[in-house]
């Protein structure tokens, strides 16, 4: 299915690569991102084909299909972050009406 990528640890230490090159999967990706089109990849790099190209996006797709993300946090450190976003809104609060406070004392004298 995927005869154009491989991964080598000899070869940019083992990430997916478009086979005879030291393309990345990531490296094409990052150029889609940046609004490069397939035309736009194989003018910039000739040695590939747009097989490569095509191949290099649909491993990435089908690598990201499964992925499962997982929370690290924990109940505590939930609790935690909730708590420290309350208290910044009181602080960022009481800055404002302290701060305000300041201007009118000062406008005043």
């Amino acid at each position: 299915m995927f005869d154009r990528i491989i991964s080598n640890p000899e070869i940019l230490g083992g990430k997916p690569c478009v086979k005879g090159t030291r393309i990345s999967v990531e490296f094409l990706l990052e150029l889609v991102a940046q609004g490069a089109s397939r035309a736009d990849i194989l003018t910039a790099y000739p040695h590939l084909t747009a097989e490569d190209v095509e191949q290099a996006l649909r491993y990435a797709s089908r690598f990201l299909e499964n992925e499962v993300v997982i929370s690290t946090e924990t109940p505590e450190m939930s609790e935690a972050r909730q708590i420290a976003e309350e208290w910044h809104r009181r602080l960022a609060g009481k800055m404002s009406s302290d701060s305000t406070d300041l201007i009118r004392e000062t406008r005043d004298s």
